[in-house]
């Protein structure tokens, strides 16, 4: 299985959160705390901390010219390492929301291959009645309430993806629907009447899921064909 994020980011991270500069050991039991990466198909993965470590340390003979991160607190030989100045950010232990879910997704995906006796033995070792709480940290784009309305007007209460009436009506009488970004935001998308449709719950998911090329290409017609019309 791949992992959620490159080590060079979470060793940085680990660090920052022991306070700048820590033993090898202290790292690895860091990380391990913080179970983020994945262990269990990468049985040799301290020898990557050790190694993204050393690659970006001038400090290191395997320095690889690239960024000078990490620092050898007590000299060569010590396994005791820090971050240089401009890495070691102390308001900045959170971890990123994208990290997160890239690594639900990727174990959800590798759930297929168990058999129903091996998931619940994986269930039943890490199923806990006090579920984890994370800080993380994300990115929220700030939407045009204007674009959205005009969205969900041009509608008709009827989603614009599967045709069907929305599923229900909000507190205020008004068809439930859900305003989409044909091209998302995050992919360079923009904030507008021409990239914002109106889906049912349903659709919306599916498309944040999917996004298949033939869906996009119906939204994309549709919203041309009611610009068209609107300039008449």
């Amino acid at each position: 299985m791949a992992q959620p994020r490159i080590w060079l980011d979470e060793v940085i991270d680990a660090i920052r959160s022991l306070g700048g500069k820590a033993h090898y050991d202290d790292i690895y039991q860091k990380i391990l705390d913080r179970r983020i990466m994945n262990f269990d198909d990468n049985p040799n993965w301290r020898a990557a901390v050790r190694q993204n470590i050393e690659m970006y340390s001038s400090d290191s003979d395997a320095f690889s010219g690239k960024r000078d991160v990490f620092y050898s607190v007590e000299g060569k030989g010590k396994g005791i390492w820090g971050l240089r100045p401009e890495y070691l950010k102390s308001d900045d232990t959170e971890i990123p929301l994208e990290v997160l879910i890239k690594k639900e997704r990727q174990i959800a995906s590798s759930t297929a291959s168990l058999s129903d006796e091996q998931l619940i033995s994986k269930a039943n070792q890490v199923q806990s009645f006090s579920p984890r709480k994370r800080n993380v940290r994300s990115t929220v784009y700030e939407r045009n309430i204007f674009v959205s309305e005009h969205a969900k007007r041009r509608a008709h209460g009827r989603c614009q993806l599967c045709g069907k009436d929305a599923p229900f009506a909000d507190k205020n009488g008004k068809p439930y629907l859900e305003t989409h970004h044909i091209i998302w935001l995050s992919e360079g998308g923009h904030d507008t009447i021409d990239n914002t449709v109106a889906l049912c719950p349903n659709c919306h998911r599916k498309m944040h899921i999917l996004n298949r090329k033939e869906d996009i290409k119906k939204l994309c017609a549709l919203i041309n064909q009611a610009q068209k019309h609107g300039a008449e």
